[in-house]
């Protein structure tokens, strides 16, 4: 095992991630930001560190390869220069140039636009978990009908549903909370990004 993935600087190692990437002239990937156990402990703001290290070298790099050409356009009259005497008037003209700018804002899109379906996925599975949990708790309750009795109902109720109904408020709260704040964090960091 790699032992920056054990005690890195989510910063840093997202940094030299980011500069790697765009000097291979490859498009953002964040597919190594939850690769330390800093993650496992401190959770998304690992995330959030490594993506900005990130972000902040693939910038730098990019910013760094952009080539500047300098053509030389010869005109048929001659100039007198005061420095020189007599030299061709040469113009010259600045081009900026780079292909993998143009790869990257495409490439931070498709990223934005991957992150909005998940965060669309994960809100639906919020609605999904607590959709089921109440069609779970309505069935148990009906079940008196049927000749559950009434007080295993009551234990069952006090004992297990309750404690499992208010586990998965917290879950679903914790998802709304960090998760799709995560997204979100991520999502404006790539748009922040200037290439």
């Amino acid at each position: 095992m790699n032992m920056d993935v054990l005690n890195s600087n989510d910063y840093r190692r997202g940094f030299a991630d980011g500069q790697k990437d765009a000097e291979a002239n490859k498009d953002p990937n964040y597919i190594r930001m939850g690769l330390s156990l800093k993650y496992v402990i401190h959770g998304s703001p690992a995330l959030e560190s490594y993506a900005r290290g990130y972000n902040d070298g693939y910038r730098e790099a990019m910013r760094k390869s952009i080539v500047q050409k300098v053509e030389v356009v010869n005109t048929p009259k001659d100039k007198e220069s005061p420095n020189t005497g007599s030299i061709k008037d040469n113009r010259v003209i600045n081009h900026q140039t780079s292909s993998r700018s143009m790869n990257s804002i495409q490439s931070f899109e498709l990223q934005i636009e991957a992150l909005r379906k998940m965060e669309q996925l994960l809100r639906g599975t919020i609605e999904d978990l607590l959709s089921r949990m109440n069609l779970y708790n309505n069935q148990v309750h009906a079940l008196l009908e049927e000749g559950l009795p009434t007080e295993f109902l009551e234990q069952y109720n006090e004992k297990y549903l309750e404690v499992n109904n208010q586990r998965l408020r917290s879950l679903t709260e914790e998802m709304e909370e960090a998760d799709i704040k995560c997204i979100y964090d991520t999502i404006a960091k790539l748009e922040d990004i200037d290439i």
